[in-house]
């Protein structure tokens, strides 16, 4: 007499493998839209922009007298301290020294009015911001928003 052994059918095993290719391309579809949603929050710049606008108004806060250009700031405090902010490789950074502030900028300006500094910011995916950072310093003015349109 021959002894039964279990196994799976044919059918059971078709099964199986269905089961098994539709977890599969569920999770690939949760991946797919996983990978979209971090290239959309990667490529918008509005929080970034908005951080660096509150890191350079608490900057500019500790210091007594600030001159403007279009591509560059000159800030000077009590004990001849200066910094400056400037663009460099695609970045605004704060020298001396290698502070970047804001990466990925394509084309930036500052420009004075008699309130504040208005800063005008574009970066490499296209996007466009600008802000308002308001100045209770000695302003001096080289670069006008007049010069910029």
């Amino acid at each position: 007499m021959k002894a039964q052994t279990k196994a799976f059918t044919l059918i059971e095993s078709l099964f199986v493998l269905f089961i098994a290719s539709l977890i599969l391309y569920s999770l690939q579809s949760v991946l797919l839209v996983y990978r979209q949603e971090v290239n959309r929050v990667q490529a918008d710049h509005y929080l970034d922009f908005h951080q660096f606008l509150v890191l350079l108004e608490n900057e500019l806060k500790r210091y007594d007298q600030v001159q403007v250009e279009s591509k560059q700031i000159i800030v000077k405090g009590n004990e001849a301290e200066t910094f400056y902010l400037q663009a460099y490789q695609n970045q605004l950074i704060k020298r001396p020294g290698y502070h970047p502030l804001l990466l990925e900028v394509a084309d930036f300006t500052f420009f004075e009015f008699s309130s504040g500094l208005y800063v005008w910011v574009e970066f490499d995916n296209g996007q466009k911001f600008t802000g308002f950072i308001p100045l209770k310093l000695s302003v001096q003015k080289v670069g006008s928003a007049d010069e910029i349109s």
